[in-house]
């Protein structure tokens, strides 16, 4: 491939695979693709440069027959071959003309390198072809035989690369069809003839140098996923250096090139980043940043006479996947950390979070200011990056249908500054949960919203909230009490206390002198102390005065009542709770009047309200209350009724049982 490779989208990064090494993850393989320039090293070498060329390089592309000798002592050697490229001089073009894709017209097509000029030197072959096909294995095969270890294949580009001789892109004719080649068959091509050879070749180390920027749908395209899958490894030519790719995380961004890599990972396939010259320690960073320990980085200028200690390197396994730190990318690992400033942005000056050594140095740096394109890879003992995760108010009691919150807190210790989600788990049936906000950055605080439903069954529950970035996960457990069984009045509905705003009657009212609550106000449900209460519908009889109620037959802890007095305080006012067994248990409390709220012990004063009714459909604008009363029963025992006082001044609007 003769053009820069770009690629992008955002997926998450995925480190563990077939033939990862996450424990190599910090380790530099070093790959040479050599040309003619490199035929001084490898003529005639003494033992001593072969040596250094077996312990620089973990792979070597050369190609055959020059290498075919060499490989005795350069065995991880891979052989240079071409997907479609038929020489023009080649015998194939007069032998099998039909090998050869043309236009509509007849005219022979290129791969459009170096046209029009000399170095326009290669027919673009017929990747659909059977028989061309069979011919490229035969001949891969015969060279495999020889000793390489297997192909770094030119051309894989799963984008139209063929034209005239002139260098303008030309759609070839299809054979298959009759018709212009479609862009999607020509994909569908490639990704069968990579199968194919894959399939021909199993134990071959396959390597193709492509280009991913083409589809339509990038590396999420079902052509390209097959092909990804017919390689050990993937050339990324340039790597991080390609000199399209900028900051942030749009289309060409370095962020957006390295998820494709994640992608490439995804799929069971190494990388190679082909560096054409070295950049500072800006290209090794971006290798180190996503290596999984079978990835490899080349140098095209290094030789024997030109090598960077750099890639002697060894940062041992990596802590995690890289991120974002302080706008820069950081990778850390067990001896040491990579970061990364991509170009076209700002200079970023940033303090580390212990002193670390430059590569191939020997000063010890507390701080680093970052250039636009420039990348530095430290060395030394990292404290790594991490969070805390607290949650206050461990425990709440809500009734149900009501709303629990928790005040959550995540930490940073040691620079961390990676987003972390927040979730939950345990809830019980009918409850639902969110967070505000639900994510945080390094940092922060949120709040836990549990909304119970009136289905939830009452009891303890433990819930767990956990804080997620990358691979570290941190989890912390409170806990949800929901009590409180509504207990249905409807049959025992023998007073007017609630209308709708604006609405006449003639009923008495609550008090009997024409006044109510406000329906609208009081709502469906109160939640007061934790514990859901029912009312009433409006403008119907809705609340309860000296009669006795029904209560759930079961073992409770707690009758919990809302009601009031009216027409004055109701001073030690006796309500009796029954239980099946015929026994039963006296309680004393007084009711302050709806109006004047006056502390009798056991009394809360639940809901304030800032009006109430008038029977003509008018409003008294004073404020007027709701109080709640909790009445501790015998929970040995199965409830049957409560009795209210017989007093008509004694009003209740809703009743729950607490188990």
């Amino acid at each position: 491939m003769k053009l820069s490779s770009v690629l992008l989208s955002l997926i998450a990064p995925v480190l563990c695979f077939a033939g990862a090494n996450p424990q190599n993850a910090g380790n530099v393989q070093m790959f040479m693709r050599s040309s003619s320039a490199f035929n001084v090293y490898t003529d005639s070498p003494p033992t001593t440069t072969k040596s250094w060329l077996n312990a620089h390089f973990w792979r070597f592309q050369s190609s055959s027959p020059y290498f075919d000798s060499r490989l005795s002592w350069l065995p991880n050697s891979w052989a240079y071959v071409d997907l479609y490229g038929v020489s023009i001089s080649s015998s194939l073009v007069t032998q099998h003309p039909d090998w050869i894709l043309h236009d509509g017209r007849g005219n022979r097509l290129y791969i459009p390198w170096g046209c029009p000029g000399p170095e326009c030197q290669n027919y673009a072959g017929d990747i659909s072809n059977a028989g061309f096909r069979s011919w490229w294995i035969a001949n891969a095969q015969s060279i495999l035989a020889k000793g390489y270890k297997g192909f770094w294949i030119d051309d894989v580009n799963m984008e139209f690369r063929v034209g005239d001789w002139n260098g303008n892109q030309v759609a070839p004719y299809d054979s298959h069809t009759g018709t212009t080649m479609t862009y999607d068959d020509w994909r569908r091509y490639i990704a069968e003839f990579t199968e194919q050879i894959r399939n021909a070749l199993p134990n071959a180390e396959i390597v193709h140098n492509a280009i991913w920027f083409s589809t339509p749908t990038r590396y999420n395209d079902q052509y390209v996923i097959r092909e990804i899958k017919a390689a050990d490894y993937l050339n990324c030519e340039r790597g991080v250096s390609d000199s399209g790719l900028g900051g942030g995380t749009g289309e060409w961004s370095v962020r957006a090139f390295l998820n494709y890599v994640d992608a490439v990972h995804s799929y069971g396939s190494n990388v190679i980043f082909d560096e054409y010259s070295r950049n500072g320690d800006y290209g090794l960073a971006g290798y180190l940043l996503i290596s999984n320990g079978g990835d490899a980085i080349g140098n095209q200028q290094a030789t024997p006479s030109n090598w960077w200690s750099g890639y002697d390197v060894n940062l041992g396994p990596a802590l995690g996947p890289r991120y974002d730190w302080k706008g820069l990318l950081r990778r850390d690992f067990l001896a040491g950390m990579v970061l990364l400033n991509p170009p076209k942005t700002d200079a970023i000056t940033i303090t580390l979070p212990s002193p670390l050594t430059t590569i191939g140095g020997s000063t010890s740096v507390s701080s680093l200011t970052l250039q636009p394109g420039q990348g530095a890879v430290l060395t030394g003992a990292v404290p790594v990056p991490d969070y805390t995760l607290t949650a206050g108010s461990a425990s709440k009691t809500v009734g149900a249908g009501a709303i629990a919150t928790y005040p959550v807190t995540v930490a940073s210790v040691s620079g961390f500054s990676s987003p972390v989600a927040l979730t939950v788990s345990g809830l019980p049936s009918g409850a639902t949960s969110s967070f505000t906000p639900a994510s945080l950055v390094g940092s922060g605080s949120s709040t836990l919203s549990i909304d119970t439903a009136i289905s939830t069954p009452a009891g303890k529950y433990a819930v767990t909230i956990a804080a997620t970035s990358g691979g570290l996960r941190h989890t912390t457990t409170v806990t949800l009490i929901v009590g409180g069984v509504r207990v249905n009045l409807s049959t025992s509905y023998n007073r007017y206390g609630l209308s709708s705003d604006g609405t006449a009657y003639t009923t008495g009212g609550l008090d009997g002198n024409g006044f109510t609550y406000s329906s609208n106000l009081f709502g469906k449900t109160q939640i007061i102390q934790g514990v859901a209460y029912d009312g009433g519908p409006a403008n119907a009889a809705n609340v309860v005065s000296s009669t006795t109620i029904p209560l759930p037959a079961g073992n409770f802890a707690v009758v919990n009542l809302l009601g009031t007095g009216v027409n004055g305080n109701q001073a030690s006012q006796k309500f009796t709770v029954n239980y099946q067994d015929g026994t039963y248990s006296d309680y004393f409390q007084g009711l302050s009047d709806w109006f004047s709220p006056s502390g009798f012990a056991g009394e809360t004063n639940g809901a304030v309200l800032p009006y109430r009714n008038v029977y003509s459909g008018a409003r008294d604008g004073r404020t007027f209350h709701v109080y709640s009363y909790n009445f501790a029963v015998n929970k040995s025992k199965t409830l049957k009724s409560i009795t209210l006082p017989n007093n008509r001044n004694v009003v209740v609007l809703a009743i729950s049982v607490t188990p």
